[in-house]
C-alpha cells in the first residue's frame, strides 16, 4: 500500500512540476531564497529533529555534502509527503511543534538540489524540490539525510566554506530550550564539535530548572548554566508553556549570582533576529514570519504570549539563587 501510495505522489508532483515549468513559474529563486542565510536549513533540520523526538543529532561535513543523522521517529508517507510538498506539514494543527508552514525543509535547496533521505521503510533522493525519488536501501537503523553540495549558483567550494562556519558557530544556547534533542555533534574533515545539556529541578520548584549546557570543541571546553522558568498556558486546546532563563554566574568571592545576557535574542524554540534588549532570554511559541526571523507584533496570539512572559518576569522575582535573587 505505501509503495502505491508513494508511485501515485510521484505521478502527482511531475505533473505539477511539468505544469510550473509550462507557466513559467520561478520557485528556484522563491525557495531557494526564503532565508537570508543559505546555511539556515541547519535549524530547520535541528527542528525536524526536534519534532521526531529525537534526542541526539550529528553533523558530519564533507567536502562535498553534509551528512546528518538523529534517532527520532522513522519517517512514514505522510512525512514524505510533507518534506517534498509546499505548505503541507504534517504539524500545522499542533502548535507544540515548531515546524508549521510546510517550507522549513526547502532551506536546505541554497545549497543542493538533490537532497537524500533514509529513514524507516523509506529512502529516496528529492528533485525539482518536490519529487520523491525511490534509492537503494543504506542499511542505517537511524534516520540520515544526505544533502549534496550540486547548488547550481554556488560552487561546492563555497558551500563547504558557509556550512562548514555555520557548524561551528551553532552555540551553546541552541539547545537551551529544546524539550528533545540533548545532544549535538558536528565534524568537518579539520575541527570537531560536541554539545551537550542537563537539566535538574530547582530547589524543587516547580517548572524551575536548572540548566547545564557544555560544549567541546577539539581541545577546548566551555559551560553555561541558565535557571529556566516556564509558565504552562493555554492557546485554544493547546497546553503549552513561555519560559524565560537567567544566566547563572559568580561574583568575585565565588557566590553564585545572576548574570546580564549580553545576546538577548528572542527565541522561538531557535533564537530569531529579535532583539529584546532584556538581560535575559524569553522563549514561547510566537507567530513568526515564515522564515522564522521575525514575529508579527500586531498579531493576537502573540499579544498574548507577550503578556504571560511579562507576568512570568514579575512572577520570578521571587526565586532566589545563592544570595541573590533573580
Amino acid at each position: 500500500m505505501e509503495s502505491e501510495n508513494f508511485d501515485k505522489l510521484i505521478v502527482r508532483r511531475q505533473q505539477w512540476v511539468q505544469s510550473s515549468k509550462e507557466n513559467n513559474f520561478d520557485f528556484d529563486s522563491i525557495l531557494a531564497g526564503i532565508y537570508n542565510d543559505p546555511s539556515h536549513f541547519i535549524y530547520e533540520i535541528l527542528q525536524n529533529a526536534e519534532d521526531a523526538k529525537a534526542t541526539e543529532i550529528s553533523f558530519t561535513l564533507f567536502h562535498d555534502r553534509i551528512e546528518i543523522k538523529h534517532n527520532g521517529k522513522d519517517f512514514d508517507f505522510s512525512d514524505v509527503d510533507g518534506i517534498t510538498g509546499i505548505g503541507i506539514s504534517t504539524k500545522k494543527e499542533d502548535i507544540n511543534y515548531i515546524g508549521k508552514f510546510g517550507v522549513g525543509f526547502k532551506s536546505v535547496f541554497a545549497i543542493t538540489q538533490t537532497p537524500v533521505i533514509h529513514s524507516g521503510d523509506f529512502h529516496f533522493e528529492i528533485k525539482d524540490f518536490v519529487i520523491p525519488s525511490l534509492i537503494e536501501k543504506n542499511g542505517i537503523k537511524e534516520t540520515l539525510i544526505v544533502l549534496p553540495f550540486n547548488h547550481p549558483s554556488r560552487t561546492e567550494d563555497e558551500v563547504f566554506e558557509i556550512v562548514g562556519k555555520k557548524l561551528e558557530s551553532i552555540g551553546l544556547k541552541t539547545l537551551l530550550f529544546l524539550k528533545n534533542v540533548k545532544e549535538i555533534k558536528w565534524q568537518t574533515p579539520k575541527k570537531s564539535g560536541h554539545y551537550f545539556k542537563e537539566s535538574n529541578q530547582f530547589q524543587n520548584v516547580v517548572n524551575v530548572h536548572r540548566v547545564s549546557i557544555i560544549s567541546k570543541i577539539e581541545q577546548e571546553e566551555n559551560f553555561e548554566e541558565f535557571l529556566v522558568i516556564k509558565k504552562p498556558i493555554k492557546i485554544e486546546t493547546h497546553n503549552l508553556t513561555v519560559e524565560i532563563a537567567y544566566r547563572i554566574g559568580t561574583d568575585e568571592a565565588g557566590k553564585e549570582i545572576i548574570e546580564k545576557e549580553k545576546d538577548s535574542k528572542l527565541i522561538v524554540f531557535f533564537p530569531t533576529e529579535k532583539v529584546t534588549y532584556l538581560n535575559f532570554l524569553i522563549q514561547a511559541p510566537y507567530k513568526t514570519t515564515p522564515n522564522r526571523e521575525n514575529i508579527p507584533l500586531d498579531d493576537e496570539q502573540n499579544q498574548y504570549l507577550i503578556e504571560e512572559t511579562a507576568n512570568l518576569v514579575a512572577d520570578s522575582i521571587s526565586i532566589k539563587i545563592g544570595r541573590a535573587h533573580v
